[in-house]
Formats: structure tokens, sequence, C-alpha cells
């Protein structure tokens, strides 16, 4: 019970903080939505490295950037930097996932995808998700999400 209510004492602050400052200074807004992101099968962007290659993840992260270089295809890739409260996180958004999603991509403060893990690099040191589907119920307004999460 008194997890709960710290957790609940963070969600607040971490809201009042965003409704007043646009700053967080207490924690990273996701610490304060981690547990029911994980209960959303979410794993945070640190525990990436203990998967293998291939793997099927679902990461959530606030949209630090987006990338579109030209392609020797032509085809339009999407490279999207999104962090979590453990650090950065690098995901490919191919044209198929942004036909599809392309309106929660480009709208949402926070975004989830699932996708597959990617490895390259001498050790697979470098890592990435390519993303297979972003989940709309898990992405948009970091507010709304912190409000729904502090509710359960």
């Amino acid at each position: 019970m008194q997890v709960m209510e710290k957790m609940r004492g963070l969600h607040e602050r971490v809201l009042l903080e965003k409704q007043c400052m646009e700053v967080y200074c207490t924690a990273h807004p996701l610490s304060a939505l981690r547990q029911f992101l994980e209960r959303q099968g979410v794993v945070a962007g640190s525990h990436l490295r203990r998967l293998s290659a291939g793997a099927t993840v679902t990461i959530s992260g606030l949209v630090i950037f987006f990338h579109t270089p030209p392609t020797r295809s032509g085809r339009r890739v999407i490279f999207a930097t999104l962090e979590d409260e453990t650090g950065l996180v690098d995901v490919v958004i191919l044209p198929h996932v942004q036909r599809r999603w392309g309106e929660h991509i480009y709208t949402s403060e926070l975004l989830t995808i699932r996708g597959r893990l990617e490895r390259a690099g001498r050790n697979g040191i470098s890592i990435s998700v390519t993303a297979r589907a972003v989940l709309p119920g898990l992405s948009g307004d970091l507010k709304a999400l912190l409000i729904r999460a502090s509710g359960q």
C-alpha cells in the first residue's frame, strides 16, 4: 500500500510539473508511468541489452527526434529517437507502418512501439527497434497517460 501511495504522489508531482512548468524536476515522466507500462508489457530501454536480436519488444518513450534522410531506394524511412527514464532508444519506422499509424507517430508526445529488436556492430552493441505497430492506447498526450495511470 505504501508503494502505491508513493507512486500516486509521484504521478501527481510529475503531472503538476508538466502543467505548471513544462519541466520535470522530481523524476523523468516515464518513472511515474513505469509500473503502469510494465503491466502493459512495455520494457525499459535499458532492458533491451539483455534481449536477443529478433525478439519482439514493446517500448515507450518521449519523442525526442525524427530524421528522414533520403534513401537510395526512394522509400521514406523515419529514424526516431525515443527517451525513457533509462536512456535513448533508436526506432526505425518503415513506410507501411507510417501509412497505418502516421497520425499517432507525428502527433504523440509519448510513443509506444511494438517491433523487432535489431543489433548491429561489434558484439551487437548498437541496438534499435524496427517498428511493426504503434499502440495508440499507450501513445499520445503525456498528461492524459499520467492521469490514466494514476487511476490504476
